[in-house]
């Protein structure tokens, strides 16, 4: 990490005031088309308790654009490799769960997908996340030399396991769009 000179190391991380959480609150419920009332209601609770990915939504309250031009792929055709697993699931659930989410991505986008066994465009690794209350299953890359990076200590779950886990297929889904250069959308 490169050291911001605006931020020294002494200086103390300030608790937000109450406007700032009102105002936090209603910039979430709003890009979650929620009633905007800046109080933790039962939907917002729901929202903010699901499993999600670590990229950020929005940068000082605007939502982050798509990956620029210079930014995107200029291939169409691209390598991917899993380079570990967690506990949860085989090899061969994991496989399954990437080559049916990459299928998806080809159907869409016309990109093809490859599996690798030599250095590729996209790693998937499960990481030893540390654990934190924001309930963080995954993030993502940009394009190019991207990594999908999922936590090796959830339940992860495939195909008739997915009722008591984590959802693996939908998470690489979701993991692929950002390392095609897509932000995240509040639209479903």
């Amino acid at each position: 990490m490169i050291p911001d000179p605006n931020h020294s190391a002494t200086k103390q991380a300030q608790e937000p005031t109450p406007q700032q959480v009102k105002d936090a609150l209603v910039r979430f419920q709003s890009a979650f088309l929620y009633y905007s009332s800046g109080v933790v209601d039962v939907p917002t609770q729901a929202k903010m308790n699901e499993w999600r990915c670590a990229n950020n939504d929005m940068d000082k309250g605007q939502p982050i654009p798509p990956a620029s031009k210079k930014e995107i792929w200029t291939k169409k055709t691209l390598t991917w490799k899993i380079v570990n697993t967690p506990n949860t699931l085989s090899e061969a659930q994991i496989r399954s769960a990437a080559h049916e989410a990459f299928d998806q991505w080809t159907k869409a986008t016309g990109f093809q997908f490859i599996e690798s066994t030599q250095i590729p465009d996209i790693t998937i690794t499960f990481y030893d996340v540390p654990q934190s209350n924001l309930r963080i299953a995954g993030s993502a890359s940009k394009p190019h030399n991207s990594h999908i990076i999922l936590d090796k200590n959830q339940d992860w779950a495939y195909k008739s396991q997915a009722p008591m886990g984590i959802s693996l297929y939908h998470t690489l889904l979701h993991e692929i769009g950002h390392v095609l250069g897509l932000p995240h959308s509040f639209y479903r």
